[in-house]
């Protein structure tokens, strides 16, 4: 079954990305992967879950 969800990434980045990737299936990919442990080097670039809703940060307040 699939959900969908919401994602904040740098919208340069996704344009780049959306020409070479289905999205959709990288992600599920890497978090397969990551799970997995496979992914070397995950947390060291990863910023940890903060508290409350998980993945979510507040933006600043601009």
């Amino acid at each position: 079954m699939k959900k969908r969800t919401s994602l904040y990434v740098d919208a340069e980045l996704i344009e780049k990305a959306k020409r070479k990737f289905n999205l959709s299936q990288l992600l599920e990919w890497a978090i397969i992967k990551a799970l997995n442990g496979e992914l070397e080097d995950l947390n060291s670039a990863l910023r940890p879950c903060p508290g409350g809703v998980r993945g979510f940060k507040s933006r600043p307040p601009h």
